[in-house]
């Protein structure tokens, strides 16, 4: 079986700043650490060979107090979507230029509450505001365009139109012309949304009341249950899905960050502040915490020994 190592790298605070520590997660089918240690040399290098996955989860930058949506901009810049007014502002969504040492531009997106927000292909941004009821298109030079009013929580693309969550408790597919279907309702306070490999969607759902346990499942396109996660969940929210097929969440309530390689849930991070959303940034991650006093954003980076 391949095996997959996690390392985290923990940055130090703000910028760029360089790495002051790692330490090894093993994320592979369960054997003792020591055994690998004890592997021989041999056993090594055909694990080099075959290429093994590792992740670096790296602070970057102070974050947002009400981060619920972001995602990197065509220039590489990100966008930030503040759904609970941290800045003492009504709710908007922000921009912020690598490297990310200077202070974040509002821009003239705002509503109630924007929160998921992704590009489409050719550099427009999609904006969803439970709030307003709306999901809009924004493109330079052009008015704003609703495409759908629906109450999407987050949205991700899907080919012309996307998929979208919705505090109603439904996945919803809506067309480029803004035609909607539903996938599934009766859903739990879903969170958030991403599609793995198989075309099955990832739903986080937070649970009757927040603390009652959610459960973190996949439903196929026609809203049949495919697969769910087996943890003792108590806030589940952001949901990513890795270019190696793993699905990451980031568990609120507990402040962790998990990652399930098909078999087994394994913690990569135990200790953060009110983790919320994930999103995918090529084939690296995206990872935003919301707690007091310091919110930050991580880059969840990927490559291959």
């Amino acid at each position: 079986m391949r095996r997959l190592f996690l390392v985290l790298l923990l940055a130090c605070s703000g910028g760029n700043g360089g790495l002051d520590g790692s330490v090894s997660v093993d994320a592979g089918d369960g054997e003792d650490a020591a055994t690998e240690d004890a592997a021989t040399e041999d056993a090594a290098d055909a694990r080099l060979d075959a290429g093994v996955a590792t992740y670096a989860l790296m602070r970057i930058a102070d974050g947002v107090g009400g981060a619920h949506g972001f995602a990197r901009g065509p220039s590489g810049d990100l966008w930030i979507a503040d759904s609970h007014s941290s800045l003492g502002t009504p709710g908007a969504v922000y921009r912020w230029e690598e490297p990310f040492t200077g202070a974040l531009e509002r821009t003239t997106i705002e509503g109630p509450r924007p929160s998921g927000l992704f590009f489409e292909a050719d550099g427009a941004l999609v904006v969803s505001d439970p709030g307003a009821r709306t999901v809009v298109r924004y493109r330079d030079g052009a008015e704003p365009e609703t495409i759908a009013s629906v109450d999407a929580w987050n949205v991700i693309p899907d080919g012309s139109g996307f998929i979208a969550i919705t505090f109603s408790g439904s996945l919803l597919r809506v067309a480029s012309g803004g035609d909607v279907s539903a996938i599934r309702g009766g859903l739990q306070n879903p969170f958030d949304v991403a599609r793995d490999p198989s075309g099955c969607f990832w739903v986080s759902e937070q649970g009757p009341s927040g603390e009652v346990g959610g459960g973190v499942r996949c439903w196929s396109p026609s809203g049949e249950l495919v697969r769910e996660i087996p943890y003792e969940w108590v806030n589940p929210e952001g949901v990513a899905v890795d270019v190696d097929g793993g699905v990451w969440i980031a568990e609120t309530a507990r402040g962790e960050l998990l990652r399930w390689d098909g078999s087994a849930v394994e913690v990569v991070a135990a200790d953060l502040s009110v983790p919320v959303v994930l999103t995918n940034d090529g084939e690296d991650l995206l990872l935003a915490t919301v707690g007091r006093p310091t919110p930050t954003l991580y880059q969840i980076v990927r490559s291959v020994r």
